[in-house]
């Protein structure tokens, strides 16, 4: 949008984001994935590390995969997974909102995330009522 106003936008990371190297928590959850109703992420970092942990077989067992960012959902649908997205969602709270909270209701949800996260969704879920687990740092 800043484009179509005449601004000069330029494209500066200033973040190296990392895998961990031991991602025995992620993968003790990813071998029980039949205990979740849902996988939620949002950033591009942690769809590349549920890509990479795919199979086959985990595959037919997933279930919905919500992501905040083309990104994010363009690395798990070129992986075969099913993902629930909303391109105008630019924040955790706009997806929920978007979603709908009757669709999280009594759900348990795996949350995958970086070590760095501010657990934006695991608050807003326990604020709206819900829960969830994480799988643990998988990034840093």
């Amino acid at each position: 949008e800043l484009r179509d106003h005449g601004f000069e936008v330029f494209n500066l990371p200033m973040i190296e984001t990392r895998r961990l190297s031991d991602l025995s928590q992620l993968r003790k959850n990813l071998a029980e994935i039949e205990r979740f109703d849902h996988v939620f992420l949002t950033s591009r970092a942690s769809a590349g590390v549920l890509a990479d942990e795919l199979t086959p077989e985990l595959l037919s067992k997933l279930p919905p995969v919500y992501v905040l960012g083309d990104k994010a959902r363009e690395i798990l649908e070129k992986q075969g997974a099913t993902v629930k997205y909303r391109e105008s969602a630019n924040t955790v709270n706009e997806l929920l909102d978007m979603i709908g909270e009757s669709t999280f209701a009594g759900t348990s949800i795996l949350f995958i995330r970086g070590e760095m996260s501010m657990r934006v969704c695991q608050r807003q879920r326990r604020h709206r009522g819900g829960g969830g687990r994480h799988a643990g740092r998988i990034l840093q």
